[in-house]
């Protein structure tokens, strides 16, 4: 899905589309990619929506400040911050996106998995593919990006402090959603399972905050202090949970409800929040259970 959004100030610029044939690189077909003049006033930007951080997504937003329109048939990113390029095309061409003079058209690109042999100093730019007047297809020269929310720098230090975790032992929310019924509330038990790899090194879940959805029966955050290795065996914690709040709106409109983060300190001491997500059918049985908590109330 395209997202558009207008008000930008315009530039009193015109826009030259100049095809060239190029052999610096290919779109993947084997063919040499063609370049085009970069338009007066296109920028691109990134940054993630609350959908996209389950997903593992970034959007691409191009920005048209300059006079004249713009089709744009396809765009990409790249980041030393990566291991891949993340990168938007469209399925043909009723697919292109049109961009209007003043607007900006947020493009969804799935990430791929982040380089953390390189820990700092990430250079990122962006490409995008134009379509001309006349039907011909280019890519423009590689573009500076902005990140205003920091997005690249987030995803890369979660991506690999989730790998620098996953290395000592993987985290699982277990099916089924237990509950229980205590002073009239309906209560959910949920297991997370701690289930070490066998590698060197010890990790320690010290707490899970709440959620939009689920909280602790009292307190604002799960206490866990549960540390697990190769010597500790696989470790489960049950967590008892409420529902955090009974609004229908917020409830039919959850996207991270079901994602739990989790504080975790591993064996050189950083300490950082790693996000542990239900699958499908839990995270459906977790929403049954905020409803009939919800219900009981």
């Amino acid at each position: 899905m395209q997202i558009r959004r207008t008000g930008l100030s315009l530039l009193a610029a015109t826009v030259v589309l100049t095809l060239a044939t190029s052999g610096c690189g290919d779109s993947g077909d084997g063919k040499p990619d063609v370049t085009v003049a970069t338009p007066t006033g296109l920028s691109v930007s990134v940054l993630q929506w609350r959908t996209d951080y389950t997903i593992r997504r970034m959007q691409l937003e191009v920005t048209n400040a300059g006079p004249s329109p713009i089709t744009v048939t396809a765009a990409r990113l790249t980041s030393t911050a990566l291991t891949g390029v993340a990168a938007w095309q469209s399925r043909d061409q009723a697919d292109e996106t049109r961009i209007t003079p003043g607007t900006s058209t947020d493009l969804p690109a799935a990430l791929p998995a982040s380089n953390c042999q390189n820990a700092a100093g990430f250079v990122s730019t962006a490409q995008v593919s134009l379509r001309s007047a006349d039907g011909q297809i280019g890519w423009t020269a590689a573009l500076p990006v902005r990140d205003p929310f920091g997005s690249i720098l987030r995803v890369h230090t979660e991506d690999c402090r989730r790998a620098a975790a996953l290395g000592i032992a993987a985290m699982t929310l277990v099916k089924p959603l237990r509950t229980t019924t205590r002073n009239g509330q309906l209560i959910g038990l949920l297991e997370l399972r701690l289930t070490p790899s066998g590698k060197p090194g010890t990790l320690t879940v010290e707490s899970i905050s709440s959620t939009t959805l689920l909280a602790p029966v009292t307190g604002e955050a799960w206490q866990v202090n549960r540390a697990v290795s190769a010597e500790s065996g696989p470790q489960s914690v049950t967590l008892e949970l409420r529902a955090a709040r009974c609004d229908p709106h917020a409830i039919a409109e959850d996207k991270l409800g079901t994602v739990l983060p989790l504080t975790l300190r591993v064996d050189n001491g950083e300490t950082g929040v790693v996000t542990v997500a239900a699958d499908p059918d839990l995270r459906n049985q977790i929403q049954a259970f905020v409803h009939k908590a919800c219900t009981k109330t």
